[in-house]
């Protein structure tokens, strides 16, 4: 059997850093990675105040305990409250949208509204992106908005593997709906923005110094999914590793290959994130 071997686009070296700000985010550095240029990791440390992500932690442990764990049931082993796009149509992924909704706004319910109105950076990329001639906002589909983001708390706790959410990368699964028109299947840059809401300092993010070929996507089987890819092939790669705290707002090129290590207790690591990318030359959508 032909043995498989990872290939794909790499930084140079010396370009392979994690880039880090404190409180203030800069939006240039964010575009840079949306147009492929940027660093593979951008934090902003501290970007939210301790008591807000407490709050909000608090109400995804109230909604988790409410709905039994959340609303996702695939192989993916996580509780999470909001949608996913992860193999599914476009309209399955629009339904899990409208239905998740009330949730996800809940766990922002007792936020000052001057942090609602920006969460995210929201207000922030509007402002910046449309004094550039570009639309950003929400990614649509047939009258149908996805959701401001998506609340995960990892929960793979095998101990046999060394990560609770396994090795992956994120375009392959925005061509699951190339054929129905979806906007998203249009970008080729796919950026991770996630706030770190819980973490311990074991969990985590890795991201490997790979971007797959579609070839070897293809090979693998993992063209319309991206996950996982085995561990043994990912191993030797180099790659980078961030401890985030609670307030973190961080970035990342989610067309690498990246996962989050499992700690040796209970996994405790929340994060609240969305994709972004450009669907357009004029337009920028977010998907969860």
């Amino acid at each position: 059997m032909k043995k498989i071997e990872l290939e794909g686009k790499t930084y140079p070296t010396e370009n392979f850093v994690i880039k880090e700000d404190f409180h203030t985010a800069d939006v240039k550095i964010i575009n840079s990675m949306l147009n492929g240029d940027g660093p593979p990791v951008y934090v902003i440390r501290g970007y939210m105040a301790t008591e807000v992500v407490d709050e909000i932690k608090a109400q995804f442990y109230k909604l988790i305990e409410e709905t039994g764990g959340g609303n996702r049931s695939d192989f993916v082993k996580t509780f999470q409250i909001g949608a996913n796009q992860f193999l599914k149509s476009s309209s399955e992924y629009f339904d899990e949208c409208n239905a998740t909704r009330k949730n996800v706004h809940q766990l922002l319910k007792n936020i000052d509204h001057d942090i609602a109105d920006d969460f995210l950076l929201e207000k922030t990329f509007v402002k910046y992106f449309t004094g550039k001639g570009v639309h950003f906002g929400p990614s649509y589909y047939r009258g149908n908005y996805s959701n401001l983001f998506t609340a995960r708390l990892w929960a793979d706790e095998d101990e046999n593997k060394k990560l609770s959410l396994q090795a992956h990368e994120d375009l392959s699964q925005v061509k699951f709906v190339e054929k129905e028109g979806f906007e998203i299947s249009n970008v080729k840059n796919v950026i991770a923005c996630n706030l770190c809401v819980n973490s311990d300092s074991q969990s985590k993010l890795v991201l490997w110094n790979m971007s797959p070929y579609e070839a070897v996507k293809k090979e693998l089987g993992l063209d319309q999914s991206g996950y996982p890819y085995p561990a043994e092939l990912v191993h030797e790669i180099e790659c980078l590793k961030l401890d985030t705290k609670p307030g973190d707002l961080y970035f990342i090129n989610a067309n690498f290959l990246h996962g989050v290590e499992r700690s040796s207790t209970k996994n405790i690591r929340i994060t609240l994130g969305r994709f972004m990318g450009y669907s357009s030359g004029a337009r920028i959508a977010y998907w969860t």
